[in-house]
């Protein structure tokens, strides 16, 4: 067995970047891999993998670095130099740990994770993999990663866009696409199940019902689809909208103004643990994204027989095909977006087709167990041998 450390920076989430290192635990024993999980508070999600027996250890951040969400990115000139400090003082710590660990391994699951954790580990010769979820642009951040990852997987060909065009030439070998997957056994097409789903939300069995999976935020899209709601639905007033997901706290006020705009059609059912159970009530999902690496929820409504309109232009391109499991728009044109919308409501016989097609597309190329299987070799190849 070898000694892998796996961390992630956001202990207080359960979305989908933490569903997706739970995954990697699961298989770590089949790879002969010894897990420790490191984050930098307590959290849900330090709870959750604590009760289904992970070793975690905490190992606090100071204020500057634990910043919430994307805070850490707008700080100006002197709040950089202030986070800059703090690093220094916390990766000495975190190297100093990590030595008296003597640790084969690392594997982040997020950009602060790498220029923390990532960063002691390579001062101590560790080799560190991570798996980069998103296309969304980091500035000066982005040009730290090539070179300090030992290897970098992306679950999209379009998240290297944000690296230097110059370091995907040095180092296009420490680079692959990993794609995310999903349970293909929990998330299926739906059948008799479709009419207790709709009825147990209020919905009628004749309602066209779209749906939107995620964080309340802009970087999803929101309010692209709930003005592009309204359009439609002034043509089709049976349309209904179910939006899954919570803000978070940063992103409070916009997910309380979307919700004095909408109108009673629009559900809004906050984060779900059942979203498998969820979805064979929606006839297609929407993911109108800003930024968007891939997507897993796009997979998971392909699996269930969905079509899926995205966002072209963002990682969601290599998951849906236009025209064969789903629409591909430009997000931002709200009419575009809208005669989408109406375009697949509209049409049983295409949204019958289209989920045909992306359910096969799920199975031959986001099965999570070969995924995982991929990654957890990945981080093998690259660990120390024990001595």
């Amino acid at each position: 067995m070898i000694s892998v450390l796996f961390v992630d920076s956001y202990p207080q989430a359960m979305a989908g970047q933490q569903e997706t290192l739970t995954a990697l635990l699961k298989g770590c024993s089949d790879h002969g891999i010894d897990p420790t999980v490191a984050m930098p508070a307590q959290g849900e999600f330090a709870e959750a993998l604590r009760a289904a027996g992970y070793p975690v250890e905490i190992l606090q951040q100071p204020d500057r670095i634990g910043a919430y969400g994307g805070a850490v990115y707008r700080y100006g000139l002197s709040g950089r130099l202030h986070m800059a400090g703090q690093v220094g003082g916390y990766v000495w710590r975190l190297r100093k740990w990590m030595k008296s660990r003597r640790f084969a391994a690392v594997y982040v699951n997020d950009m602060r994770a790498l220029l923390t954790f990532g960063l002691a580990a390579r001062s101590l010769g560790v080799p560190v993999l991570i798996w980069d979820k998103l296309d969304k642009p980091h500035g000066l951040y982005d040009a730290l990663q090539l070179p300090l990852a030992s290897r970098n997987l992306m679950i999209a060909r379009s998240v290297a866009a944000k690296y230097p065009a110059w370091q995907r030439r040095v180092w296009r070998g420490k680079m692959a696409v990993a794609r995310n997957g999903v349970d293909l056994l929990r998330f299926r097409p739906a059948d008799r199940t479709e009419a207790r789903a709709r009825l147990s939300l209020g919905l009628g069995r004749d309602a066209i019902v779209l749906g939107i999976i995620g964080t309340i935020c802009a970087r999803k899209g929101h309010d692209r689809l709930l003005a592009a709601f309204r359009a439609a639905r002034s043509v089709l007033p049976d349309l209904a909208l179910l939006v899954i997901g919570s803000p978070e706290a940063e992103t409070a006020e916009f997910a309380d103004r979307l919700r004095g705009q909408a109108d009673e059609n629009v559900l809004w059912l906050g984060a779900r643990s059942d979203v498998a159970e969820i979805l064979p009530a929606l006839d297609f999902l929407v993911s109108p994204s800003r930024h968007e690496g891939m997507g897993r929820v796009n997979v998971e409504a392909m699996a269930c027989g969905l079509p899926v309109i995205g966002a072209a232009g963002t990682g969601i391109a290599e998951v849906v095909e236009d025209g064969v499991t789903g629409l591909l728009v430009d997000a931002a044109d709200i009419a575009a977006l809208s005669d989408a919308i109406l375009g697949l409501a509209r049409r049983p016989d295409l949204r019958k087709r289209m989920g045909h097609a992306g359910l096969r597309r799920a199975h031959d190329l986001f099965d999570a167990d070969r995924q995982t299987a991929y990654v957890l070799l990945q981080l093998g190849a690259i660990a120390i041998p024990p001595t």
